[in-house]
């Protein structure tokens, strides 16, 4: 499990804002990359980056990271491919307005 509820977050620990602020990408395509990343850990290539843990003080609480994970998530940032391809191509289309499946019916 990716997640760790501490009581006390160190001052060193970055905040997710800082993270996503730093990539350049929305608080909710980091949570939705690590939503992602748990239900396909298994899946995952050998040689593919992996998402470090996070911590926070309560099970809904903010997201801290430890300063030398930042890297970790850059590099995973770095492999994964935007749109439909790639490994969260159906990550991708729960949240793609203008992708239809074949079995939508309207």
């Amino acid at each position: 499990m990716l997640d760790n509820i501490i009581t006390y977050i160190p001052a060193d620990y970055v905040p997710i804002k800082d993270v996503c602020y730093e990539l350049g990408i929305a608080q909710i395509t980091l949570v939705r990359w690590y939503n992602w990343y748990q239900d396909n850990v298994n899946i995952l290539p050998a040689n593919f980056p992996h998402l470090p843990n996070y911590y926070r003080k309560t099970k809904r609480g903010i997201r801290y990271f430890k300063p030398e994970d930042v890297d970790k998530i850059k590099l995973f940032a770095a492999n994964v491919k935007h749109g439909n391809q790639g490994f969260m191509a159906s990550e991708n289309r729960k949240y793609d307005k203008t992708y239809v499946r074949k079995t939508d019916k309207f």
